[in-house]
């Protein structure tokens, strides 16, 4: 059994905007950012069309569209669709989703930014705010990421202290809560959170200070964010939690999201019967180690969900950002995720000692050490979970972006337990 994170083939498509030729480019990769996309594809600013076709389970084709202006590859181009290995369907898919793009006629249930017309709706809105704050746009937005989940734009401005860049975040609607909830949480933790410039809730567009080293992976920063995030969780005010809305998602709720994830999951029919046994056949041992953690009777506390290095950012001291997953939960989730981001006994050792040191004064009679022992189960059953909603929550379409976690996950769980010797 294997719990290396799983590989993909991206196959990204540029398509030239008279519809005659396509650059095709593979990478063979478990995630890819828009980045990658543009970069491989050899374009600085280019617009995803909409969401990528899953072709099978491990092979996803992306189509991009080179921003108004931007200068193309001489080479690489191609007229031929078998050439491209392209079937006839993928061509179709190719031609149609361009169309879509092009004349705003969103398909299904896609988002606003699968529309060519949506990029103006932004431009104007940051034209609008911009002035408030003392700063003018200098240049048109460039996309940075276009996802099923999320947009997010690279914005240069101007102002008093010369030129820089701002990021602008949209979200989908399962998301939608995350700006005004970024700027709760602003305002109890401005150190170890984003600078919020502008909140759009209606659209649930943000805009954002730019964050230093947001592209690293400041594992030096981890046991100072340890520290930070349970100050926080200490401090923050459920009420106003509540009203900006965050979750709750209690443990004992938690039963009940796991045996969804494992017996109806909306992605039963993309992997084999044999599987779906194999990953059921640990759920009473999970249960058991999200009673016996519940027990313990810590309360449920701010969550960011998804607290790995990626989200992360900062030179000196972290900027904890893209709190999309935050939620009402048992406080050392959170803990154990960030511990898990390196096979490193020392690194969890430091993460853990960080994290609970001010709920170890604030609940000194309860087992911490406990707590602690029971969660890399749990905090994976967790993540199921959550991928288990998100998903229901998406477009069919989008789902690949997300897919090919599942199993990795699930496989996860099977570890957990055999690695507690109750396998």
């Amino acid at each position: 059994m294997s719990t290396t994170r799983p590989s993909r083939l991206h196959r990204a498509v540029l398509l030239d905007p008279a519809r005659d030729r396509w650059r095709v480019v593979d990478l063979d990769q478990r995630w890819v950012d828009h980045g990658d996309l543009t970069a491989a594809l050899g374009v600085e600013r280019a617009w995803k069309c909409g969401t990528p076709r899953w072709e099978t389970d491990d092979r996803v084709v992306h189509l991009l569209v080179p921003a108004e202006g931007e200068s193309l590859p001489e080479d690489g181009w191609s007229r031929d669709p078998a050439e491209a290995g392209f079937d006839e369907a993928t061509v179709d898919w190719l031609v149609a989703t361009y169309d879509a793009w092009r004349t705003g006629r969103v398909v299904v249930t896609g988002q606003p930014w699968w529309s060519a017309a949506w990029a103006g709706e932004v431009t104007a809105w940051l034209d609008e705010v911009l002035p408030g704050v003392g700063l003018a746009r200098v240049a048109e937005p460039v996309p940075a990421k276009l996802w099923s989940l999320s947009a997010v734009l690279r914005v240069p401005v101007a102002g008093a202290d010369g030129e820089r860049s701002l990021w602008f975040k949209a979200t989908c609607e399962w998301f939608r809560a995350e700006p005004s909830l970024t700027a709760v949480v602003a305002g109890l933790a401005p150190d170890l959170t984003p600078d919020v410039v502008a909140v759009d809730p209606g659209r649930a567009w943000m805009l954002l200070e730019e964050l230093t080293d947001a592209d690293a992976e400041p594992a030096h920063l981890a046991v100072t964010a340890a520290a930070g995030m349970a100050r926080l969780q200490l401090a923050a005010d459920r009420s106003d939690l509540l009203d900006a809305g965050v979750e709750e998602r209690s443990l004992s709720g938690l039963v009940g999201e796991l045996h969804v994830a494992l017996h109806d999951s909306v992605l039963r029919d993309r992997f084999s019967p044999q599987q779906w046994t194999e990953w059921a056949e640990v759920e009473p041992w999970v249960v058991e180690q999200i009673e016996a953690l519940d027990a313990i009777g810590l309360p449920t506390a701010l969550n960011h969900g998804d607290l790995h290095f990626g989200n992360i950012a900062g030179d000196t001291s972290p900027v904890v950002f893209d709190w999309t997953d935050a939620c009402l939960t048992h406080p050392y989730l959170d803990a154990r995720h960030l511990a898990a981001e390196r096979r490193d006994a020392e690194h969890a050792t430091r993460v853990w000692a960080a994290w609970c040191e001010p709920w170890r004064v604030a609940y000194p009679e309860l087992d911490h050490e406990r707590a602690w022992a029971l969660t890399p189960a749990v905090e994976t059953a967790f993540q199921v979970a959550t991928y288990e909603r998100i998903l229901r929550a998406q477009d069919p379409d989008g789902r690949s972006d997300l897919a090919a976690v599942v199993p990795w996950l699930h496989e996860r769980l099977r570890a957990a337990r055999d690695a507690a010797g109750a396998g």
